[in-house]
């Protein structure tokens, strides 16, 4: 998979949706506008041709400010992201402490995903009430996404088959299918609204003393309801077609990260023998059914309206033939012991890599393997019980992040020590030093994934001590007045992963590399400047890749150590379109790898650096 590709195919494909809205939306138009002409010529007994203009520019005028209206709205009540809409299908945030053992298990697959694909690790959502085997992900970009499941999922599904699902799922994520997901649900619920606005009219004329009153408005709200229908038909169809092709994409892409065609085939064979299969009996389960893992609802539907493809199609084409039903009794209750052995596997060697080709790590960006599915289960399951138990509380991701932030500048870590000595209890400060050693053990390659790992617990911190870890962070990273490029990466990192208002720029358009040059040659030159001596030489090697594209790159001297201008040159390049992401991620590599090695210094600053611009790279190509 070629996830820049991908992402420019997600952008095209939003272009041609919203074609073929506009075509619902003109077909709506031109109906609505004959009902409102058919109820003037009854009302008033009127020739129709005798209407003026003005009366059919004030009939489109109301069909588009009602769905345009209605789509606004819904987008803008999910403008949280994935979050929103797992509020409104009532699942609730499984906590990074929880002792559930199956939600723990869950907690496990997900975290190990993210890792082998180079993503923060989702928010985890379970629908408490839902025995049905389901799950659905959201969000308006890869690194913001939520993962929701059916506690069926959690109680029906072997972990073998869990991962094939939650593969499934990290597909979506990938492969963009989220933000496009929200917006079918906005412009939907816009088409709906003439729906909506018949039913009132009904409504209102039911209430009519004056028969002569009545009978339009029953006509004339009836006509609506059905011209809205036939928008809503027209919505569902679309989506439907959208959907259907998705579902064969997240499916073929689970058998490729996790080389077992057992795990996404098994759920779904187990879903063929569940008695409820992928119901959500929730109210929004059906609005919610083209971005599930299965049909939300069950419909006597199928060809042009059907969301999914039939589960047996489904699993013919993971298996290439037909194959049974796995019999829906749950699998054998497995003993605490057991299930935690299931966690801690044992420890396998980390394996790295020593050579950066620009072109190859491009070409690694979100291609998950089972090999790297593999090491993220051995770094997940050999961590230090220490940094375990951190992970899963509030104090101890934060000193987790603490010291992970500690170790990028040794010089100054006395003074660091100081600082968080004075600012922290002793029970915390005590637990902090006890982590400086196995997490340093891990090494600085490795300390992005650790990173990564706590943000599950700190999205959970109420808003006052959110920001007031934040402002520690700061201190602490400033504590010499020099914010250097893998200080300024790492704390921007965190932050924009805590911080809401990223979420709400995910709206602006995209920007080309050659508008947005000079904040490319500024990046380039403080990644050249913190991973060469010979930084003129790294910068040229840098540049090289994107001559062509952007010949107006220049290199920024002792303006690329201003941590300032650095943070809103990243803010800036967030935004460069797909297809030209993949240049600038060429150059760095290419400055970073210039003279034949790569340290894990600066494999942590390329890492650093992708995570902050929402590219997915993988741990493993990018270690050395």
């Amino acid at each position: 998979m070629d996830f820049f590709a991908e992402q420019d195919r997600a952008r095209r494909s939003s272009r041609w949706l919203v074609l073929w809205f506009a075509a619902a939306v003109l077909v709506i138009v031109l109906a609505v506008d004959l009902v409102f002409a058919l109820t003037a010529h009854f009302w008033s007994g009127a020739p129709i041709s005798d209407l003026k203009p003005n009366f059919h520019f004030g009939s489109v005028a109301v069909v588009l400010a009602i769905v345009g209206g209605g789509a606004l709205i819904r987008i803008i009540q999910l403008g949280k992201g994935g979050e929103a809409v797992a509020q409104m299908v009532g699942a609730r945030a499984v906590a990074a402490d929880t002792r559930d053992l199956l939600e723990r298990r869950l907690l496990n697959v997900v975290e190990e995903m993210a890792i082998a694909a180079g993503l923060t690790v989702p928010r985890v959502y379970v629908l408490d009430r839902e025995q049905g085997i389901n799950a659905f992900a959201a969000g308006y970009s890869p690194n913001e996404a939520i993962i929701a499941v059916n506690r069926g999922t959690l109680t029906q599904l072997t972990r073998e088959q869990l991962q094939g699902v939650i593969g499934h799922e990290f597909s979506h994520i990938l492969h963009g299918d989220m933000r496009l997901n929200i917006r079918l649900l906005g412009w939907l619920s816009g088409l709906l609204g003439i729906f909506v606005l018949g039913r009132l009219v009904i409504r209102v004329g039911a209430r009519a003393d004056d028969i002569r009153a009545l009978i339009p408005a029953l006509l004339l709200g009836g006509a609506l309801c059905a011209v809205g229908y036939l928008g809503v038909i027209l919505g569902e169809m679309i989506q439907a077609a959208v959907s259907r092709q998705r579902e064969f994409l997240a499916d073929a892409s689970s058998v490729q990260y996790t080389r077992n065609p057992e795990g996404i085939g098994g759920a779904l064979r187990r879903i063929g023998g569940w008695t409820q299969g992928t119901l959500i009996a929730h109210p929004h389960g059906e609005s919610l059914s083209y971005m599930c893992f299965g049909a939300a609802v069950s419909r006597m539907v199928s060809g042009l309206f059907a969301t999914h493809p039939s589960v047996a199609e489904r699993v013919r084409r993971i298996y290439g033939r037909r194959m049974a039903v796995i019999e829906a009794e749950p699998p054998p209750p497995l003993p605490e012991e057991a299930l935690v052995r299931e966690f801690a596997a044992p420890a396998r060697k980390l394996r790295t890599r020593a050579a950066l080709d620009p072109a190859g790590v491009v070409a690694s960006v979100a291609r998950v393997t089972r090999e790297q599915v593999d090491l993220a289960h051995a770094f997940r399951s050999t961590l230090d019980p220490l940094i375990v138990a951190a992970l899963q509380a509030h104090g101890g991701a934060q000193n987790v992040v603490a010291v992970c932030l500690l170790l990028l500048e040794p010089g100054q870590r006395a003074r660091q020590m100081v600082l968080l000595e004075q600012e922290l209890d002793a029970p915390a400060f005590g637990n902090l030093v006890e982590l400086i050693a196995p997490i340093e053990a891990l090494g600085e390659a490795r300390q992005l994934d650790l990173v990564e790992l706590t943000l599950p617990a700190l999205r959970e911190l109420p808003a006052e001590p959110c920001r007031q870890f934040l402002e520690r962070m700061g201190r602490l990273a400033m504590i010499d007045r020099i914010l250097s490029l893998p200080e300024l990466l790492l704390y921007t990192l965190v932050e924009y992963r805590l911080s809401k208002r990223v979420t709400a720029c995910r709206m602006r358009s995209p920007q080309t590399l050659p508008r947005l040059s000079q904040a490319a040659g500024l990046v380039l030159s403080a990644v050249a400047r913190a991973s060469s001596r010979d930084t003129p030489l790294a910068f040229a090697e840098g540049r090289a890749q994107l001559a062509a594209r952007c010949p107006a790159i220049a290199f920024a001297g002792e303006q690329a150590d201003d941590a300032i201008a650095l943070r809103r040159a990243l803010e800036q390049l967030l935004f460069l379109t797909p297809m030209d992401k993949p240049l600038l991620l060429r150059a760095a590599v290419a400055a970073v790898s210039f003279d034949g090695s790569v340290s894990p210094r600066e494999s942590l600053l390329l890492r650093a650096l992708c995570a902050t611009l929402d590219v997915p790279l993988p741990p493993l190509l990018a270690s050395s």
